[in-house]
Formats: C-alpha cells, structure tokens, sequence
C-alpha cells in the first residue's frame, strides 16, 4: 500500500519567557491544534502523538526533506518561527493493520494480509479474518468500509471499539464463533450491513438493536459446535450397572444413569455425532472431567438447578482440540445423562425450566425429525448443523432422506 494522502502545516510559536514554553500551532487542511511545547522537547512526542487523535491515520512528520523521530526538538531541528512540517497519512487499510498488529502481539501482517480482496482504487472488497484469535480490534477499524463480506468469526474477540457502528459492510458480516463476545456498544445498532449478519448465539439481546440498519437477515448462530449443544467425545457416560463407558462409544439401546445419585436408569434411543476435528472453545463444569460446549446445560449439586456454563462461575472455558461431538436422545421418561457426577441435559428432554427449556434443541419437533434421518438412531450430524439448520428441518419436516442442505455459517 501506498501512502495517499499528504497535508501541509506550518508551525509558528510563541515563547512564554515566565513559562519557558512555545505554544506551537499546527495547521493542517483538516483542523488547527494549538500545541505547548518546550524548546528541549520531543517533537514526535509533543506533536505526532496529538495528531495521531486529531487526523486519521497519520504515519510520520517530516521537516527539511526528512522525518522527524522520536529525540527530535525544535532546537536540534532549528526549526524557526513559520516553519514548516508535512505530515504524511497511510491508507486507512494500512493504519487499520497496523493497529491490529500492535492490540495482538505476534499477529503477522502476511496473515491479515492473507484473507484480503481489493478493488481496483485499493479500498477492501471483502477481507477474512476468522480463525486468527485476534482478542482486541482498533477503533480505526470503525473506519473502513468493505463493499462486499467481512469474515471475523473464531476469534477471542471480548468487546468491539465503542465506535463500531461506524462500518460499512456491502455484503454479509460473520461475528460469530466468538464465546467471549458478551457486550455490544451502543453504536451497534447503527451498524450498515447490505447482506446478513451472524451473531454468535449466546448474545440474542442483540438482536433486535441491529435488525433496522441490516438489509439481510441477523442470524442468532455461532458455531455448530456450540448451537448444538454436546459433550465432549472422551468425557466417561456413567452406565446402569456403574460402569463408565467413552461417550463417543455409547450406542442405543445402551442404559445409562439420568442422575448421579444411581436412583434412575435410561434408555439411550438414538446417539449423534458431529466431527469437528479442530480446536474449540469447551467448558469445563467445576474442574471435573465434565466438558461440554458453552450453550449445554448441566446440574451441578453447588446450585442445585439447571445452568448455561457459559454464563456461570462453575464453569471455565478452555480452549482444546475436540474430534467429535456426541449427544444422546433417552426414553421419553428421562431428560440427562450423567458425566463425572454432572448430569448433562438430553435432546428432546421436554422440560420447561426457563434454563433448559429450548424449542429446537428440547422440544418434541427433534425427536421426530431424527427419526426421520437417514441413519436413525445412530446419527452423523454434517459439520454445518447448528440451531438455524435444525430449526429449518424441524419447521419443513425433512423426511430422512437427506441430512437439511447445509449453510455456511462463516
């Protein structure tokens, strides 16, 4: 990238003999800043770190032909009255990189780089940024406009700049697979998005702040492995007899415990599998061997009822390596299996515990449609399975023949 852009200033002083300071005004074409400086001071320091707030995307003063760097004072540079300084601006392309370089310590620019289309006037056409675990992105970020699709699914993301709501995105906006993204700023709901926008699940009170300035769909998705809710395949499924058994090699007709007290057995009636094969963000349920995906309820005895473990201290998320993903549909009597002494909620489970309660994932409408598929009662579910497509099969009755066509979730 090229710079693009230069602005004139000149810089007059006045010196403050009482004070032993010059007040130094700089102009350039987008503003005038007054700024105190003292003859032995740091130029860089005094002036370049102000109008790094005031123009965007400044890179560097240059006085005489040459840049001015940190050291550098009116004295050395014998800068007098009516001086002039050029300061130059990069593309806001490159500032934006730049500042995500230096928010994500060891981000390399060849991968942000990477996943960049450009028009032909060298502004983004649409730029991937997923699976990179970037934790913080800029403000100048705000200040970009994308003309097709942004792609800044599974990362760490926590919180987006304040200023957010400034993008412009032509085509679809992916925020999903993020567990961490909690909170939204206000300007969110300004949002300029020409296609759809993916959400992670966990943050449905957003929802309805962004639908007015979405011209697509705002999808409540995140990634598969966390819309379906699952146990980790290595967890150890307690059995009937007290036997733990691995839960990737639970089958139906298998009986297994539904409470950690041993008083209740169940009947496993159909088994689901869902490969992943990568690395996922997983919760761990009070430090026990009970690990399953941040959207799964579990019981744990502290509390004594039904809980989301990402939205509770009993639970810490861990980022690990996950082949499969198994979850299980039991005999219409029980709703749990139960994992290192953690009963784990069941598909189809039928309660109506506001913490449990779920009309895709708990409600009669699975059961029906997994008998359904193709493979009933041991299913292999296709990686693009999450809420939304299993949604869509329960509402349009797939009649098993095929897996629901699959989406891509970004």
């Amino acid at each position: 990238m090229e710079n693009v852009l230069e602005n004139e200033i000149r810089c007059s002083s006045e010196f403050s003999e009482e004070e032993g300071k010059m007040t130094v005004s700089v102009k350039a074409d987008v503003g005038t800043w007054e700024v105190d400086v003292f003859p032995s001071q740091d130029i860089y320091q005094a002036i370049l770190d102000k109008l790094k707030h005031e123009i965007p995307n400044v890179k560097q003063l240059v006085y005489a032909g040459e840049p001015v760097v940190k050291g550098d004072t009116f004295q050395l540079l014998g800068i007098q009255d009516g001086g002039k300084l050029t300061v130059s601006t990069e593309s806001t392309f490159d500032a934006v990189l730049s500042d995500i370089m230096e928010l994500n310590p060891g981000q390399c620019r060849d991968h942000l780089v990477g996943g960049v289309e450009l028009n032909p006037d060298g502004s983004v056409s649409s730029w991937k940024l997923h699976d990179l675990f970037l934790n913080v992105l800029p403000d100048s970020f705000s200040n970009l406009t994308i003309s097709d699709y942004l792609w800044l699914s599974n990362n760490n993301l926590r919180s987006l700049p304040s200023n957010f709501g400034n993008l412009i995105v032509g085509g679809n906006l992916y925020l999903s697979r993020n567990p961490y993204l909690s909170t939204f700023p206000i300007s969110f709901s300004n949002i300029t998005v020409g296609g759809d926008l993916h959400l992670p699940e966990h943050t449905r009170s957003t929802f309805k702040m962004c639908t007015s300035s979405v011209a697509g769909q705002v999808f409540p998705r995140d990634t598969p492995e966390s819309t379906h809710t699952c146990i980790h395949d290595q967890c150890m499924i307690s059995m009937e007899d007290r036997s733990l058994k691995r839960a990737s090699l639970v089958k139906p007709g298998d009986r297994v415990l539904s409470s950690p007290n041993g008083g209740t057995a169940a009947t496993v009636v159909c088994t689901t599998h869902q490969v992943v094969d990568r690395s996922i963000s997983m919760c761990r349920v009070n430090g026990t061997m009970c690990v399953i995906t941040p959207e799964h309820p579990v019981k744990v005895a502290t509390t004594g009822g039904w809980i989301i473990p990402s939205c509770s201290n009993e639970c810490t998320i861990e980022y690990m390596t996950v082949n499969t993903l198994c979850n299980f549909m039991l005999d219409d009597a029980h709703h749990a299996v139960v994992v290192d002494g953690i009963e784990c909620i069941s598909l189809g489970h039928g309660l109506s515990d506001p913490a449990v309660k779920h009309a895709v994932w708990g409600g009669t409408g699975i059961r029906h449609t997994l008998e359904s598929w193709s493979g009933y009662p041991t299913i292999n579910f296709d990686a693009s399975i999450c809420e939304d497509t299993m949604q869509m099969a329960i509402q349009q009755g797939f009649n098993g023949l095929n897996q629901p066509p699959s989406e891509s979730d970004g």
